[in-house]
């Protein structure tokens, strides 16, 4: 009798170690009136804020690392050995006060500081961050701000150059953020600490970073009261500015003849669209009641509206009760 002789192999193809690092929690704008600055951090007892993290790569950034960090860092107290690399916390002088101090290190893979935003609603972002040298080492590192709109994913330089190399002794980085990461849930903006000139590692001092936004309301006037008929009359209005978040996306009147007292909405009023865009415009109002004056609105998009008016048929002017607003 022949006997089959099974063979298994195995063939290991490949070990993959899986890190992780945790993302910090954006800030909303809109809840800090569009500006943000990295608040006080305890030097002897350092505790980052929700939307700040420091992390560290399984090998030694460089200037074109843009991927992922591979494990979180550790935040030191400003007592602690430098020398051994790290992140640290230090009170700093003047302008520099509560800098976090990035210490490379031959056996650590150091770093970077990432914050997190929630930019909805803002726009014209730009980041101004005071940077030093702390130490000089023989070699040079330097600073490179990044922004990703995830939380996973491959960073993208803020510029094409790096924004700060250890050479220079102080600088202030000032960077307006690209116009991709306006209004978003997520925005990213890292500061990576890269080897560029091999020697003995700089400690290098990240200041509070400033961030700061706008939000743009949309401008609408009211125009006059023509051509009054006994059921008909023309009503007039101008967008002057479209806004950024919300922005005006239509224009016209809205109205309703409950009377006075009663402003119409968008569900109990009559909607007579003029076109879109900034500039004046003109549309007529029809089929109205001869007893009751009339109540009319600005259109704008389902933020809100633009500007309120109430006509009164007996006058030839139109009275702007509630301006632009969200």
């Amino acid at each position: 009798m022949k006997k089959l002789l099974v063979v298994c192999v195995l063939t290991v193809c490949g070990l993959t170690t899986v890190y992780g690092q945790t993302n910090p929690t954006p800030v909303v704008l809109d809840n800090v009136n569009g500006q943000w600055n990295t608040p006080a951090i305890n030097k002897d007892n350092p505790v980052l804020p929700a939307n700040m993290a420091v992390h560290t790569f399984n090998a030694k950034p460089a200037a074109v690392t843009v991927t992922p960090a591979t494990a979180n860092g550790t935040m030191s107290p400003h007592a602690a050995d430098m020398s051994a690399g790290g992140f640290f916390a230090q009170p700093g002088i003047g302008f520099y006060n509560q800098s976090i101090y990035i210490q490379g290190n031959a056996a650590k893979n150091i770093g970077a500081i990432v914050y997190a935003f929630d930019t909805r609603h803002r726009s014209d972002i730009a980041i101004n961050v005071p940077v030093t040298r702390i130490s000089n080492g023989t070699g040079i590192n330097g600073l490179r701000f990044q922004y990703r709109l995830s939380t996973s994913g491959n960073f993208t330089n803020l510029s094409a150059s790096a924004e700060y190399l250890s050479d220079v002794s102080t600088a202030t980085v000032d960077i307006t953020l690209p116009v991709a990461a306006e209004n978003k849930p997520v925005v990213q903006i890292r500061v990576l600490y890269f080897d560029l000139v091999a020697g003995t590692y700089d400690a290098i001092g990240v200041g509070r970073l400033l961030l700061t936004s706008e939000r743009t309301s949309p401008q609408v006037s009211t125009g006059a009261i023509t051509n009054r008929q006994a059921y008909s009359v023309s009503v007039s209005g101008n967008v002057t500015a479209l806004g950024t978040y919300p922005a005006v996306t239509e224009r016209g009147i809205v109205f309703t003849l409950w009377g006075i007292g009663i402003d119409p909405t968008i569900t109990n009023s009559t909607k007579v669209a003029a076109g879109s865009g900034v500039g004046t415009f003109t549309t007529g109002l029809t089929g109205l009641s001869a007893h009751y004056p009339v109540s009319g609105q600005g259109l704008r998009d389902l933020f809100g509206w633009c500007g309120v008016w109430r006509i009164d048929r007996r006058s030839d002017s139109c009275s702007s009760l509630v301006g632009a607003g969200y």
